[in-house]
């Protein structure tokens, strides 16, 4: 491997010493060479990891992207539409007379419920509405409410309201890898109950833990976990989490249940929590309207919204004063008409009707929220009051309903004596909303409810 080395000095001790130098010299210079390989090929390792991470989130992220797009084509198109059918044959059935008829409109309006039923509950198990509208926090109580029905696993939350993440992205993943562990502990865990935690442990830092009483079990290696796990298991939520910059820790042993904490770096990305005054303020004190009550209807669905306005245009005390077509415009045109009444869609583009809704309460304390959602969960249903709605429907029950519910409130609408209505803007100042003061416009709307055809 070495050379001897040349002219050595005739002294048998110096030879020694010089064949030991050049022999130190040329160990020096092949532990620099392998130091040197081991660097290129550590770098290369590394490059790989991240390669393979970075495909992994995009592969987790695309198949989560796909879910939520197949959602909202059953929400966004096939519900609505057959939603709309249903509040049309409702608004048939309320004007026909034959009792015959009156029993067929009625079958035709439960078909059409379990239709919905159907599409929601396919929409629902694709991707949850409740994570994007409502946030985090809602989504984990839909889930835990999911989990016990489905599964009978009982599930304790304890979220601080302070922790839900502004970031959909971090929503999504957190959620996901959520709903993945809870599968693990129904199949392998052996028990019936299980905790999630939800906190802020330092300041940036966000931190889920699920935890359950059940078997446990020991903790593998890195590389030997990876053997059994499926495609979306521990080491694929570790490499997600990863690549957001955060950390996956499992505390478990056999026969001492287990905990698996997730800790994402967020910054200051958590939604701003309402606070009690700002609660307080939306209460109003019970008086009544001595007017038709004014109404501003938001969804960005055409049909259902035009839909719902010649239902309310039917009522003698109650008046259409403007529509809008999503969550940002329901906000200034709430702000320009000062209506009585604003029914939001929950899900809307620009802006969600959660979002519009917290908005409209704090400038507008007066003007009282209807929400409306293709979805019955509670969990959106609270995520909607907590936002400042009084009520919240569903877009499949009974067109009484939300007759029933505006009347409801209209009889506790505050009013002020001095009270200034505001004048609707001419045709010429309108812009992109219309506000429904004109003969021709609800005579279109008339037609287009006899005859099916859009306007």
């Amino acid at each position: 491997m070495f050379d001897e080395p040349k002219n050595p000095d005739t002294h048998p001790d110096a030879w020694v010493i010089d064949a030991l130098r050049h022999y130190v010299a040329g160990l020096l210079k092949l532990n620099h060479a392998l130091e040197k390989q081991v660097q290129q090929r550590t770098t290369e390792a590394e490059a790989r990891a991240h390669q393979l991470r970075s495909l992994a989130f995009a592969l987790a992220d695309a198949e989560s992207r796909e879910r939520k797009r197949l959602a909202h084509l059953l929400h966004d198109h096939f519900q609505q539409l057959v939603s709309a059918a249903k509040l049309k044959t409702g608004l048939v059935r309320r004007a026909a007379t034959d009792e015959k008829f009156i029993t067929t409109l009625k079958r035709a309006e439960e078909l059409l419920e379990e239709a919905l039923d159907a599409s929601r509950t396919l929409a629902t198990e694709l991707s949850p509405p409740v994570l994007s509208d409502g946030g985090l926090i809602p989504a984990l109580q839909w889930l835990a409410r999911k989990m016990e029905t489905d599964y009978n696993l009982r599930i304790a939350l304890d979220c601080d309201p302070a922790a839900e993440p502004e970031s959909e992205q971090v929503r999504t993943l957190l959620f996901e890898c959520t709903r993945e562990l809870l599968f693990n502990v129904v199949k392998h865990a052996k028990t019936n109950q299980a905790s999630l935690t939800l906190k802020i442990p330092s300041p940036g830092l966000l931190s889920l833990t699920v935890a359950d009483s059940g078997k446990g079990f020991e903790t593998p290696a890195r590389g030997a976990a990876r053997k059994n796990e499926s495609s979306f298991g521990l080491f694929s939520i570790r490499e997600r989490l990863g690549f957001l910059g955060g950390l996956l820790y499992i505390r478990s042993a056999a026969g001492q249940g287990a905990a698996v904490e997730m800790s994402v770096p967020v910054g200051a990305a958590t939604r701003p929590v309402a606070t009690a005054g700002e609660k307080k303020n939306r209460d109003p004190s019970p008086t009544l309207l001595d007017r038709p009550a004014r109404i501003l209807v938001a969804d960005d669905h055409k049909l259902f919204r035009e839909g719902v306005i010649h239902l309310l245009s039917q009522e003698p005390d109650l008046t259409i004063v403007g529509e809008a077509a999503d969550g940002a415009q329901a906000v200034e045109f709430a702000r320009q008409l000062k209506p009585d009444i604003v029914i939001l869609d929950v899900s809307m583009p620009e802006m969600s009707g959660i979002q519009a809704a917290a908005q409209i309460s704090r400038e507008l304390p007066q003007t009282l929220i209807i929400g409306l959602s293709m979805h019955d969960d509670c969990e959106m249903g609270s995520a909607m009051r907590a936002a400042g709605a009084a009520a919240y429907l569903s877009k499949t029950g009974a067109s009484e309903t939300l007759i029933q519910t505006v009347r409801s409130l209209v009889s506790a609408k505050p009013r002020s004596p001095h009270e200034e209505i505001p004048h609707l803007p001419s045709d010429n100042a309108r812009g992109p909303f219309h506000p429904i003061a004109d003969a021709r416009y609800s005579a279109a709307l008339a037609s287009f409810t006899v005859t099916g055809e859009p306007t």
